[in-house]
């Protein structure tokens, strides 16, 4: 057990291992306590190769990757029901080309759900300007058909989620599971052949526990920043250390930045900016120490059941949607009581410039602002 687990420590965190061996002893005695606490009885018809925890992008391509290779996989969500989250990504071609490698439907099945970028744009605002200079132009269309590469997309989450899901075995993706425990529990020569056994809280909404699944071969964390998966694996205080690293290297450095980070997505084109819109481009502009970027992401949002809808997800609208971005380099760290009062906020940095940005941001919904901080990962300023 114990090289076991230490060999994992120094495959998940090497850096951290490096340092020393206290992730993995912490690690040890998080795989200890488990194996004490015993492993409930598991039902066949509940038994995988390999169990997933999150069912986001990475956790959803990593599961299509799986099945492909032949292996019984098995996604757990602790969400009761799919519905659109997040904003929109942008996909660079090897990405969509790792996709293509092992499922070449999905990969088209993506492309098809968002918009295809033919040229990437930087370009210089003044503050009170309403005409911008473009810096440089980016032909990224025609490198991807040299390179002989999948193309440049921009689409919304939700539409990627639906995507991959969609590539997935009926019922590999099971909703309402939030983690509860790890348990590993050696055979009789020391070894996991037995597998991990997950067992899983009560929804939130009511009801009793799913039963516990047992993964024979591993437990794939694809549960995001603050991983459940990690916590179990490695023990709270490893997460405790990777969440408080980025702040403790702010607090140690006075001149470190601040920065929020707003995102929406707006109609494209956006009512108000006299047909002017972001079609099938990724548009960067510098503006006043923020950097502002348009992205197209195609036709649109779905919305929770899963409809075609264009602007605040509406069927009988299909136009299509752009995704709005800005950063605010060394702006302190901004709340606001109401959703209204964040938009407002948006719209007078952005009073007196492009007709197409101020348009861009009167016509979001003001629900539909996502507004976060601008962190640096431990050892990212190296």
């Amino acid at each position: 057990m114990r090289a076991l687990v230490e060999c994992r420590a120094r495959i998940a965190y090497p850096r951290a291992y490096r340092r020393g061996i206290k992730p993995a002893r912490r690690a040890i005695r998080a795989a200890a306590a488990a194996a004490r606490r015993g492993a409930p009885a598991v039902e066949d018809e509940n038994v995988c190769d390999v169990a997933i925890v999150g069912a986001g992008p990475g956790g959803l391509a990593a599961a299509l990757a799986l099945q492909r290779a032949g292996l019984d996989v098995r996604v757990f969500e602790q969400r009761e029901e799919f519905r659109p989250a997040g904003v929109a990504i942008f996909i660079w071609p090897h990405g969509l080309n790792a996709l293509k490698s092992f499922d070449p439907v999905s990969c088209e099945r993506v492309i098809e759900a968002g918009a295809v970028i033919d040229n990437i744009a930087i370009e210089q605002l003044q503050p009170g300007n309403t005409e911008a200079e473009e810096l440089v132009k980016i032909d990224v269309a025609g490198w991807s058909r040299r390179m002989d590469l999948p193309p440049q997309i921009g689409i919304t989450w939700a539409r990627l989620t639906n995507a991959l899901r969609a590539g997935l075995k009926p019922d590999t993706v099971r909703l309402a599971h939030r983690l509860q425990d790890l348990i590993d529990e050696d055979g009789e020569d020391g070894s996991s052949q037995d597998g991990v056994t997950l067992t899983f809280e009560p929804p939130r909404g009511g009801g009793e526990a799913p039963p516990p699944v047992r993964a024979r071969m591993c437990v794939v964390g694809a549960d995001g920043r603050n991983s459940r998966v990690r916590e179990l694996a490695f023990g709270a205080d490893e997460k405790a250390t990777v969440n408080t690293s980025a702040s403790a290297n702010a607090s140690a450095d006075p001149a470190a930045p601040e920065a929020n980070v707003y995102y929406a997505l707006s109609p494209n084109p956006p009512p108000g900016a006299n047909g002017a819109g972001s079609f099938n481009e990724l548009r960067f502009s510098l503006c006043d120490g923020s950097g502002i970027s348009l992205l197209d992401v195609g036709r649109g949002n779905l919305d929770i059941d899963g409809k075609e809808g264009g602007s605040g997800g509406n069927p009988a609208d299909p136009g299509g949607q752009l995704m709005f971005g800005t950063t605010r380099f060394s702006e302190p760290a901004m709340t606001f009581e109401t959703p209204t009062a964040r938009l407002g906020h948006l719209e007078s940095l952005f009073e007196n410039t492009t007709p197409l940005l101020k348009a861009a941001i009167a016509s979001t919904e003001p629900t539909a602002v996502i507004q976060t901080r601008l962190y640096e990962r431990d050892g990212a300023s190296r």
